[in-house]
């Protein structure tokens, strides 16, 4: 047993503040759950915060190697997001004993292999539920709960700024750049809308969960992709008016007999199907398992404290397996490097 496991918590961004803020004000809680005091030792920014912003005793650090070498950092808590340095710091962090969560859709979907092959190789930890879903807990549903089925489908909404815009532009008639600048004052699109709006973000996330499904590394490569940004309000209008549906934008995987087929598109949802009533950022994902038939889960797919949440939770599970001794003893996530994906074309 460990009397106390120390953090390092690397970003402090939207998500990375409302982590610690969740910390903070959960912090009797976490404790209960995890069966040990849980300090932050280290915070990892851009710039040096405020001693108020972060909280007495937290040192801070802009580079990286410091959080990684110090050995009494038991689990280091990636929220900078991107490819790179946080792909190398993941794995220098885990070639140095450190357990992982991360929130990092892009570095896990691009580096599922080298990531969870070298953790299970480390006996080490990597947790991503923030990763997909935003407050929605995908990630374990499929990994944990439906551990026992064949995953044939997955179907869902998992862009919460695409589903934004959507919205707005059939509920409010609005154009699609008129949509896009609200998604963006609203806080929900990036300057730079790209990754969400050509559907390149809900690919790395189906993708995620596209292997966890297969038990197997499927890449973003193998997705079919297309984005909203063609939309035009009046053709909204006639899908709802004359076809009775909605536009959603859909990634879907499904398992077939010549392989698995993958693809990211705007599709037409009858407004009697749940899908159609998932508005603004909110996500819905349907599984489909050979036993437990289909499970829907739905809630906040953006936003800063549902991923937060998500966040939250894989530091309680993580860190209670630290306190206990039990970390990486069995891994989360096990990568057969010999097994490829196999994946049949979308036409």
């Amino acid at each position: 047993m460990k009397s106390k496991v120390r953090i390092a918590l690397a970003g402090f961004g939207v998500v990375g503040g409302g982590t610690l803020q969740l910390l903070r004000e959960h912090k009797a809680d976490v404790e209960s759950r995890v069966g040990a005091p849980v300090e932050v030792k280290w915070l990892l920014s851009r710039k040096k915060k405020p001693a108020s912003l972060v909280g007495a005793g937290v040192r801070q650090t802009t580079n990286w190697r410091d959080i990684v070498n110090d050995p009494e950092v038991d689990c280091i808590v990636e929220l900078i997001g991107g490819t790179e340095p946080a792909r190398t710091m993941i794995v220098e962090a885990l070639r140095a004993g450190k357990h992982i969560v991360t929130a990092n859709k892009a570095v896990l979907s691009k580096h599922w292999n080298e990531i969870f092959g070298l953790a299970q190789a480390r006996h080490k930890l990597v947790y991503f539920e923030a990763a997909v879903g935003g407050g929605v807990p995908i990630g374990q549903a499929l990994n944990e709960g439906l551990a026992g089925n064949r995953i044939r489908k997955i179907a869902g909404i998992l862009n919460g700024t695409t589903n934004y815009i959507l919205t707005r532009m059939q509920e409010e008639d609005l154009p699609y750049a008129t949509a896009l600048k609200e998604a963006r004052k609203a806080g929900f699109a990036e300057a730079d809308p790209t990754f969400d709006i050509e559907g390149i973000d809900a690919a790395q996330k189906l993708s995620i969960l596209a292997s966890l499904a297969a038990g197997v590394w499927i890449s973003p490569e193998h997705v079919h992709c297309e984005g909203i940004s063609r939309l035009h309000d009046t053709d909204m209008r006639l899908i709802q008016d004359r076809l009775r549906s909605v536009v959603k934008l859909l990634a879907i995987a499904e398992s077939t007999e010549k392989g698995w087929i993958l693809r990211v598109h705007p599709t037409l949802v009858p407004r009697k199907h749940p899908f159609a009533n998932v508005r603004n950022e909110f996500n819905a994902v349907s599984l489909h398992g050979n036993a437990a038939g289909d499970v829907m889960l739905y809630g906040k797919g953006a936003g800063r404290l549902p991923t937060s949440s998500a966040v939250l939770s894989d530091i309680i599970f993580l860190c209670r397996q630290i306190a206990n001794g039990t970390a990486g003893e069995l891994p989360y996530v096990t990568c057969p490097p010999h097994r490829k994906a196999i994946i049949a074309r979308f036409d």
